[in-house]
């Protein structure tokens, strides 16, 4: 499967600063007709460390009008998120009608991270898997539109990534011992990314595979992916 994400494809930086200004004031332009429609737009960003992910959080916030945006970065659930249903935390951050949410780690984060770690089954994982696909499909016919974008990176590319943010004193404090951890167990990740991927890809909430070795073209890549759900979303009133 993830074979497509390692192609070894790049965008010149005249090529890129050529694209931005159309893809970003497209994005806007289908931001303002989402908010108008009421529609509200989920953005899950899932993926292997050192991906990029943070980055290109922080790009979306940049093209996009700000003031319709809601960023959301999930970690370890809090004792009062832990006392409560799982998808509490998550269904309290839902975005409005007409806004867009950015949710940096997601439903899926906890589960995955536990069957990496072999603290659940992989019959419990698809029942969590299960739970989610109902809970999307949930969200998707209440009128909510879902981009789910996976950042990919081979595990040569994640290492040589983890090296140089050690070797630099300005981003050594990035890397903690569960980054370490994690690469070691890259098969582990990829072989339950895969069947979470498998699993909960559907007609209305598509995963999108995203080739992340290249910052340019990644970021390319992703906006171009938003703007056609967005603006696929928008004809499909027409």
């Amino acid at each position: 499967m993830f074979e497509v994400a390692e192609l070894g494809r790049k965008v010149s930086r005249q090529e890129f600063d050529e694209a931005v200004p159309a893809l970003r004031s497209e994005l806007l332009e289908a931001q303002f007709a989402l908010k108008d429609r009421r529609i509200p737009v989920i953005v899950i960003v899932s993926g292997a460390d050192c991906a990029g992910k943070g980055e290109f959080v922080h790009r979306l916030n940049e093209w996009l009008d700000p003031r319709g945006v809601d960023t959301h970065a999930f970690a370890q659930g809090s004792d009062e998120e832990r006392a409560r249903p799982r998808f509490w935390r998550f269904w309290r951050a839902l975005p409005a009608r007409g806004r867009i949410g950015i949710f940096f780690g997601s439903w899926y984060s906890e589960p995955m991270v536990q069957r990496v770690y072999r603290e659940i089954k992989a019959s419990e994982l698809d029942g969590e898997l299960d739970r989610i696909a109902f809970f999307e499909k949930m969200l998707a016919d209440d009128g909510a539109l879902i981009i789910k974008l996976w950042f990919h990176l081979s595990k040569k590319e994640q290492a040589r990534r983890l090296k140089q943010l050690q070797r630099d004193p300005n981003t050594r404090h990035r890397v903690r011992s569960v980054d370490r951890k994690n690469l070691k167990r890259y098969e582990r990740f990829i072989n339950t990314s895969e069947r979470v991927i498998r699993r909960t890809d559907s007609a209305q909430c598509p995963w999108h595979l995203i080739e992340a070795t290249d910052r340019r073209h990644r970021e390319l890549a992703v906006g171009r992916i938003i703007l056609e759900s967005l603006q696929s979303r928008l004809n499909d009133g027409d």
